[in-house]
């Protein structure tokens, strides 16, 4: 059964796209130390305390929140791509790519599992927005091995139609926070316009 995609934020601007997608420009550009901060700064306007471990064993933070105490924080990393379904019915056309990634790169590293993290924090960071999501590990789906996927794909950007049943959690529904730089409200005003409603 298909469904209806809303995007949860407008399409990023010409100066937020990152083209010659690389490894060097991905770390660079903006790093992961940025998405830590954006995430305290988050836990601290809602009054919820953390504290950083002294010892790294795969968990950034401890946070003091019922069920949610082990926290993992993530980069979601965007690239311009081709748009491989269109390009076979003759149309170019590149989109971004959202990567939420829920295992570490490399393979020093155990696998996150439900029973060594609890959530997931993904930042989207640009020059021109920073967007926080949620993401309680209780509703994510899992390996037979129980780890988690390496990462997930979601549309965040434009309208479009889900064709297959959602599996787990829907990173969407899990945005806690976003904030944008003037230009991008000057840019879509009919993003953050007012929604009519049926009352």
């Amino acid at each position: 059964m298909s469904s209806r995609i809303v995007p949860v934020m407008p399409p990023l601007l010409e100066g937020e796209i990152i083209k010659d997608f690389n490894a060097k420009n991905c770390e660079h550009a903006f790093n992961g130390g940025a998405c830590e901060k954006a995430v305290e700064m988050y836990l601290l306007r809602n009054k919820i305390n953390y504290s950083v471990p002294h010892i790294d064993q795969g968990i950034d933070l401890v946070i003091e929140e019922k069920g949610l105490e082990r926290a993992q924080i993530k980069k979601v990393v965007y690239k311009h791509s081709l748009d491989y379904g269109m390009k076979k019915r003759g149309i170019i056309k590149h989109r971004a790519i959202f990567d939420f990634r829920f295992q570490t790169s490399g393979n020093n590293s155990p696998p996150r599992t439900k029973e060594n993290t609890d959530v997931f924090y993904h930042v989207l960071m640009t020059c021109w927005r920073t967007l926080i999501f949620k993401v309680p590990t209780i509703g994510l789906t899992t390996n037979p091995d129980g780890a988690f996927a390496k990462m997930k794909n979601p549309c965040l950007d434009r309208a479009s139609i889900q064709r297959r049943r959602q599996e787990g959690t829907d990173i969407r529904t899990c945005l806690v926070s976003a904030e944008y730089d003037m230009m991008v409200f000057q840019k879509y005003p009919e993003f953050f316009a007012p929604k009519p409603t049926l009352f």
